[in-house]
Parts: structure tokens; sequence; C-alpha cells
């Protein structure tokens, strides 16, 4: 268990790294921004959140083969359920804030602390009731080395998702649609990215031909505009004007560190 909070330091330390990271400005090397440090960090976590379910499974099995009784004092089986409750109130905050702000990183260290919580809980069940069963204690770390194996898949492929820049969710590309369609822009073609926690999209829209390129440029301004307003987190926007053989660019100004905006280009 004392193992299992010095691997909390350390993983809340990784994923501290990768989003203050990540709110670096786009510069020329990286002109969609820094945002997959904190993906890599939340990688990284998730990595050791497996690790630890391995290790869990293997010290399960090391005492269902030696069973030994355990004693704890009453000092010890305070601490561990303090431990317990700051730990859970620590696991709400990051997956709260981890799902609000759609950080892979802070949800992984969410899920992470709730391990210990349920670790804590669990030890603290078997040194109570060990007594009575003596293989209570390596059956309950058993389950949780499963548990926590099983949560490792489950924020990895979140991850590896990321990092290979598969679509935004459905409910993002329905939302640039419906906003698309609300301007009464035709939608020729739609392509969106996962990039960390935000989001890149390309558009492309189909004009009246006898709109000037100075109007068709405005209504795409708009679109835009209206895009970045009602998505929050998306940092991207290219429109590429098929009916008038031009394209507008936009890299969202985030302040406070993360990001910086780029203006349009035309070409």
């Amino acid at each position: 268990e004392g193992i299992h909070s010095l691997m909390d330091v350390f993983s809340s330390f990784i994923s501290f790294l990768g989003i203050k990271i990540s709110k670096k400005p786009a510069d020329q090397k990286h002109p969609y921004g820094h945002f997959k440090f904190e993906v890599l960090a939340g990688t990284i976590v998730t990595l050791t959140l497996f690790l630890t379910g391995i290790y869990t499974l293997y010290e399960a099995y090391q005492k269902f083969k030696n069973p030994l009784p355990i004693e704890m004092p009453i000092i010890a089986l305070t601490v561990m359920a303090f431990s317990a409750l700051i730990n859970e109130i620590m696991a709400r905050l990051k997956i709260h804030y981890g799902k609000k702000e759609n950080s892979v990183a802070l949800l992984s260290d969410g899920f992470h602390s709730r391990v210990d919580v349920f670790s804590s809980l669990a030890v603290f069940a078997g040194l109570i009731f060990t007594r009575y069963w003596i293989f209570l204690d390596p059956l309950l770390a058993f389950l949780i080395g499963l548990y926590v194996i099983k949560e490792s898949f489950s924020l990895g492929k979140e991850a590896i998702d990321s990092l290979l820049d598969v679509s935004a969710p459905p409910a993002v590309e329905e939302k640039i649609k419906e906003i698309v369609k609300g301007q009464g822009i035709q939608l020729e073609n739609l392509k969106t990215q996962k990039k960390g926690s935000v989001f890149t999209a390309n558009l492309e829209i189909i004009l009246p031909n006898n709109l000037k390129v100075e109007e068709a440029t405005k209504i795409s301004e708009n679109l835009r505009e209206k895009l970045t307003k009602e998505i929050s987190n998306l940092s991207y926007i290219a429109i590429q004007i098929k009916s008038h053989e031009m394209e507008t660019g936009f890299y969202r100004p985030i302040f406070l560190g993360f990001g910086r905006g780029f203006g349009w280009r035309h070409r």
C-alpha cells in the first residue's frame, strides 16, 4: 500500500508535466500545438497502472502459495483509512475535471488514485477478516489486480486513439454539421482529428458561384467564428470553399499559455 502511494506521487508528477508542456503555444516545429504531450503523459500513467495490476496479481499468487497470518496495530489501520479518504477525494476531483477538460492524463491519474482507494479498502478488510479465512487477503488482492488491468486497457485505448489522430466524437461532428446547416451552407465534406484534449476540423463547403471572393471569405469567416464560439475545444479550423477554389485556416488563440492564434491564411 505504501508502494502504491509512492507510485501515485510519480504518476501525478508525470501528469503535471504532461499538462504543463501541453499548454505551451504552437510554434514552427509544432504548428498544431503541444497537446499530445498530455496524451503521452496519460499513456505513461496508464502503463504504470497496468504494471501495478500485474504486480498485484503476482503478490496475490505468492500469498495464495504461502498464506501468513497478518496483524496490524490500530494506528496503522487509522492511517490507512485516512489515506483512503484523501485518495477518494483526489480521485473524484481528477476524474471530474479529466472528463470536463477531456484530459487523458487527468483521467488516468484519477483512476490510479481510485485504484489506491479500492486497494486500501481491500487491505483494510483483509486485515480485519483474515483471521477468519486466511486466503481472504490474497483473494481481494487478486480481484483488485484484475480490476486495475481492466481499467488500464480502457484508458490505454483512449490514449492510443488520441496518439493516432482518430476522429472527434460523433457528438462533436454532429454539432459542426448542425452549425454549418444553421448558417445555410452546403457541407461537402468534414474531417476531424482528436489531438489530446482538443479537436481540429477540415471542412469543404460549397457556396453559390456568383458570389465574389470577398463575399465568400466573409461567409467563411462568419462560419469559423460561429464554430469557435459554439465548440470551445475546437483549436484549429480549415475551411475549403470548393466553389471558389480557396481555403482559409484558423488557429484558435488560446490564452494562459495554451496556444496562440496564427490568424487567417488565404490561397
